[in-house]
């Protein structure tokens, strides 16, 4: 399938764990011919085996995360208004007079209310509320909201795939999409040439909260050495240029304590003899993905990390390059063969 269409229908869907079980409903048809059928397990994690672990070859474990920054429902209040809550990584600054639809027994939608100007004072205007001060408007009495909705259920922004120009796009959920098709293309450029190494894929769950899908994941599928596919922070005004990727100009290499710089250094050098764009993300200490739990499972996985550069992150416009994706992909998959 075309990137930009593979990408497209991954952002369709909701990024919310109780929905995973329709993810691997899309993704299982795009991953190589052989492939063990995608399992859920316990927690919402998707694992699969794509080359089985071998003796003498090292099982290598391709991460990228499988959710969105989202808010949940606390309560109902008497007016029927639904009160929410962060769950994880949200920017508040965006929230407000945003669509959303609320995850209960159906799909339910609602806004984000604001008070009338002239209820406001001055300084109120001037300050971004935190989520826990917001209200979302359904158009139902309590009685009604409280047929289709409980406390806990699930609260994502609206937003719309859109095609910008050079090679951009924008949508909901890039942040944890991007990175799963990263995965899937450098799978599709791996067909019929990966006999270095046991290979295994987890889209891990729970990212926002200190990445416990993949802890318990990467327990499972145990592997010798992992690669992280995430996004980095793309450069947009007011960010220090040594502090953010740019987009367009390749993946972002990950070196830091956490990270192994044996790994690091192999993906500079595979991707300058492939002729292959790429950028450098340094970090003094963790990395804020799945790689800084990744490294420390079991008795410790060599892992590495390359990031897509992403604008806008944590808000319903998170816009990418696509051709980082690509860049991205063929790095990873000329780095497996080089193994």
């Amino acid at each position: 399938m075309e990137l930009t269409e593979m990408l497209r229908r991954l952002t369709e869907l909701a990024g919310i764990s109780k929905d995973n079980a329709k993810i691997a409903q899309t993704i299982q048809p795009l991953l190589p011919p052989g492939t063990h059928p995608i399992q859920l397990d316990p927690l919402g994690n998707l694992l699969a085996d794509i080359t089985p672990h071998t003796e003498g070859k090292p099982y290598l474990l391709l991460h990228a995360p499988l959710a969105q920054a989202e808010m949940v429902v606390t309560y109902i209040d008497a007016a029927g208004f639904i009160h929410p809550a962060a769950s994880g990584s949200i920017d508040s600054r965006v929230l407000l007079a945003q669509e959303v639809t609320i995850h209960g027994k159906r799909p339910v939608s609602g806004l984000i209310a604001t008070r009338p100007p002239h209820l406001e004072q001055e300084a109120d205007r001037k300050q971004v509320p935190p989520i826990e001060n917001l209200l979302i408007d359904i158009g139902m009495t309590k009685r009604e909201a409280e047929t289709v909705i409980a406390p806990g259920d699930p609260i994502t922004i609206n937003g719309e795939w859109l095609q910008l120009a050079n090679h951009r796009v924008s949508a909901p959920c890039l942040n944890s999409h991007a990175g799963v098709a990263v995965l899937l293309r450098t799978l599709a450029l791996l067909q019929g040439k990966n006999d270095r190494c046991g290979l295994g894929i987890l889209f891990s769950i729970q990212k926002q909260l200190h990445a416990r899908g993949a802890v318990t994941g990467s327990f499972t599928m145990n592997p010798d050495l992992a690669i992280c596919i995430d996004t980095g922070c793309g450069r947009t005004a007011g960010i220090e240029a040594h502090r953010a990727g740019e987009l367009g100009k390749g993946s972002m290499i990950g070196i830091s304590p956490v990270l192994s710089r044996q790994i690091s250094s192999q993906l500079q050098k595979i991707a300058e003899e492939n002729h292959i764009p790429y950028q450098l993300d340094v970090k003094g200490g963790l990395t804020a993905t799945a790689a800084d739990v990744i490294g420390t499972s079991r008795n410790g996985v060599q892992t590495g990390l390359l990031s897509v550069p992403l604008l806008y992150m944590h808000t319903p416009v998170e816009t990418i390059d696509l051709l980082d994706v690509e860049n991205t992909a063929k790095l990873l998959a000329a780095w497996i063969c080089s193994l």
